[in-house]
């Protein structure tokens, strides 16, 4: 599912807030199955662009393509129903979402809002509880019974349901305690790599997004000023420093080693493991 943005420019209008050019000319091209984690400081624009990528946020000019349907000013409400199957979008404390009874109603609203049988989206239910790690005994529960990490999981099992192929997350493990934050953001990876689907995460965490990032997109003032590996951005120091982006700990460090040392590590270390292994090259472990 090819996503592709051409020049595109938002406002942003709330009753009678209105923010102008939340987005500014704005080209953008992301390849099927790929893990890209969206940074920036706030305000630079990354939630408006995630809100372009499913339809609740219409260009004012140029246009966004998700597969084969395009998204501008005037596109349809029955393009953009389409548009948000394709593409399941995850809200900053998503368990706010939840409203149903049950765990099992919650998570089997919108297949039946998209035209699944009860029987279907039943199953669907039991499959998807058990994808996000959970048991199905749950699903009889009420979703306001459980703990903040399980409700964030039964509100990401409901947008799975929908059988998206692209996942876009706007700051998922905020609020969570780092066990619940490493569970979540490993089993983001694993759909990425075994089901092949497209996460999309917006995140003010650069040690999230080298851990588990395979892009990066850079958002400034309503701008993409980057878009390539993550590797590649953290390698650049004067440009972190230009956005005002941290350092990874494992590359804060590498930096410090070769300033001392005068010994350079044979690559970009962005976790503690690479930085381990690398140190064992060169002989300093």
């Amino acid at each position: 599912m090819q996503i592709k943005l051409n020049h595109v420019t938002a406002d942003y209008q709330l009753g009678s807030v209105r923010s102008p050019r939340v987005l500014q000319d704005v080209s953008l091209q992301i390849a099927p199955g790929t893990f890209t984690a969206v940074v920036g400081s706030t305000g630079a624009g990354k939630s408006s662009l995630l809100k372009v990528l499913n339809g609740l946020l219409l260009p004012k000019s140029g246009w966004a393509e998700i597969g084969d349907i395009k998204i501008n000013s005037k596109t349809s409400r029955k393009s953009l129903k389409a548009v948000r199957k394709i593409v399941g979008m995850v809200f900053q404390f998503p368990e706010s979402q939840l409203f149903a009874e049950t765990v099992e109603q919650d998570i089997s609203f919108g297949p039946l809002n998209f035209g699944a049988s009860r029987e279907a989206a039943h199953d669907l239910a039991i499959k998807m509880i058990r994808r996000v790690g959970l048991d199905e005994s749950i699903l009889q529960q009420s979703p306001f019974s459980l703990s903040g990490g399980q409700k964030r999981r039964v509100a990401i099992a409901g947008v799975l349901a929908q059988g998206p192929e692209v996942l876009a997350l706007d700051e998922p493990t905020a609020g969570l305690d780092p066990s619940g934050k490493r569970e979540l953001l490993s089993l983001l990876k694993q759909w990425n790599k075994s089901k092949r689907l497209t996460v999309i995460l917006v995140t003010h965490d650069m040690e999230t997004a080298a851990r588990y990032a395979d892009d990066a997109v850079v958002m400034d003032r309503g701008k993409v000023v980057y878009h390539g590996s993550v590797r590649s951005l953290f390698a650049d120091s004067e440009k972190l420093n230009r956005w005002q982006l941290d350092v990874p700990e494992a590359r804060r460090f590498q930096l410090k080693f070769e300033a001392v040392s005068g010994i350079r590590l044979p690559n970009v270390c962005l976790t503690e493991e690479e930085l381990a292994a690398a140190l064992i090259e060169v002989g300093r472990v």
